[in-house]
């Protein structure tokens, strides 16, 4: 669509849905569709520039990580446990790296898919898999530089020399970047279905399945404040933007938060 006035410019096909939002620059965009197929189209036509197609398990969560561009290169997580990176002008395989290996007698056992969307920063990416590894690899090279047992179907969070993951037992998770040390575990929200973490200031923040935003310092993961924001059910991932939080409820509520001093504080 025309940023300016919402008018369609193009539209193009894929092999079936996209459960995860399409990502861009002003000449390429690329958009994962479900049956793991990467698709890249012209920004500017939509005529298709490349595609890929990738090898799909028997069995699958119904979400997907969301492709990242970084200096032309794409970093895609797909549902066989393995993050590859493509040149974005044409969509050569960089390298392909497994971040967690098939394990189990049942396909439900054997569920490695990699949907925590990659974070990109400095010299290395940041990802994490069902039953698998939270691990950060070189963006250069493939290599993976350290690695964790990890099983997390969400996204994960950075800020300054930490990593912030909530696994699937709903333990809030902390890891200096660098070395991959442990720094901290909260097992307070034990089995609560937490969201993926937000960074707000020097806190962590969570939303359980009651719908409770639950704000961790970020020095040790001790609980700070505990609000219920405006909505209910929070699907869609908080948004850091510049010193709010910014939620969008499944009823449709959008609503941002901000830290507020206590009096006499």
């Amino acid at each position: 669509l025309d940023a300016s006035n919402g008018k369609e410019r193009w539209r193009a096909a894929t092999s079936s849905s996209l459960v995860t939002p399409p990502q861009g620059t002003d000449a390429i965009v690329v958009a994962l569709t479900n049956d793991n197929r990467l698709f890249a189209y012209d920004a500017q036509t939509g005529q298709q520039r490349w595609t890929y197609d990738h090898s799909m398990p028997v069995l699958t969560y119904r979400t997907q990580a969301t492709p990242v561009i970084v200096d032309e290169q794409v970093f895609v997580g797909f549902d066989n446990g393995q993050l590859l990176s493509f040149a974005l002008a044409d969509g050569q395989l960089r390298w392909s790296t497994r971040v967690a290996q098939p394990k189990g007698r049942t396909e439900l056992n054997r569920m490695v898919d990699v949907d925590s969307t990659p974070i990109v920063d400095g010299p290395f990416v940041y990802v994490g898999s069902a039953n698998g590894r939270l691990v950060a690899i070189n963006r250069t090279t493939g290599r993976i530089s350290w690695s964790h047992n990890l099983s997390t179907l969400y996204d994960i969070a950075k800020s300054a020399n930490q990593l912030f993951a909530s696994a699937e037992d709903s333990h809030v998770m902390a890891y200096n970047a660098a070395s991959g040390e442990p720094a901290w575990e909260n097992k307070d929200l034990h089995r609560r279905n937490i969201s993926a973490p937000g960074v707000l200031g020097e806190y962590v923040a969570v939303i359980d399945d009651e719908d409770y935003l639950h704000l961790l310092k970020q020095t040790d993961g001790t609980f700070a404040a505990r609000i219920k924001p405006s909505g209910s059910g929070f699907s869609s991932p908080m948004l850091s933007l510049d010193d709010s939080l910014v939620l969008f409820g499944d009823d449709g509520t959008l609503s941002a938060y901000s830290l507020q001093p206590l009096k006499g504080k």
